[in-house]
């Protein structure tokens, strides 16, 4: 499979003719983030003839790429009048289960949440919010350190299973002290309660990982 064939994929669950994604859902949907040009320039989600490696994940699908730098986000047009079952957003909806709709959030919406516990617990953070590199949040207090890695909620279920797998990944690349408490941090919805659970005890045990559940309320609940 090629690096954007996710893309592809995603598009390919879409019923209506045009699809709204940001940058850092199809970032999560292809498992890395996308390269710097295509935050800079208008050119990389060209339709391009030959086709890019990108360009080809939805060209040859039938659809043509209009990116919003400033938002961060590209909505995709099928190509021709296609008839629709159901709108985009009516899609979105039922590709998720209803329970985990309350506690959907953003990742910059729940590091704001979470900042805001760890304030009020007597922590100091540095968060790094956006697509800012290095560590989402790092607490500490007194001698403590803790790390912290964080994904929003996506809009699909196979988003969210990706989002589960990429910040496991990133938290176990933060792992370069033995006194540091690591975490990852997700909403509290049901899909990814199901994920961290079927994650081997062992796993958890060795790394000492736990999850930070996170409601709109600013409730946070931590599993190990």
């Amino acid at each position: 499979m090629g690096r954007y064939d996710a893309i592809r994929q995603l598009l390919e669950e879409v019923d209506g003719n045009t699809a709204t994604f940001s940058f850092e859902e199809l970032s999560a949907a292809i498992g890395c983030a996308l390269p710097e040009s295509a935050y800079k320039y208008q050119a990389w989600w060209a339709n391009q003839n030959p086709p890019s490696p990108q360009s080809r994940s939805w060209t040859e699908a039938g659809w043509t790429a209009h990116p919003n730098l400033k938002q961060k986000t590209v909505t995709f047009n099928r190509i021709g009048d296609n008839s629709t079952k159901a709108n985009f957003a009516q899609r979105r909806s039922e590709s998720a289960p209803t329970n985990d709709l309350p506690e959907s959030l953003s990742e910059d919406e729940l590091k704001t949440l979470l900042g805001a516990y760890l304030i009020r617990e007597g922590w100091k953070i540095s968060t790094n919010m956006g697509s800012a590199h290095g560590i989402d949040i790092l607490a500490e207090r007194d001698s403590q350190r803790w790390v912290i890695e964080a994904k929003g909620s996506g809009s699909l279920q196979s988003m969210r299973v990706n989002y589960f797998l990429a910040v496991l990944g990133e938290i176990l690349q933060r792992m370069s002290a033995a006194s540091a408490k690591y975490s990852i941090a997700l909403p509290d919805i049901q899909q990814f309660r199901n994920l961290w659970s079927r994650l081997p005890a062992l796993a958890k045990e060795r790394t000492g990982l736990s999850c930070l559940f996170v409601r709109k309320n600013g409730e946070i609940e931590e599993i190990k």
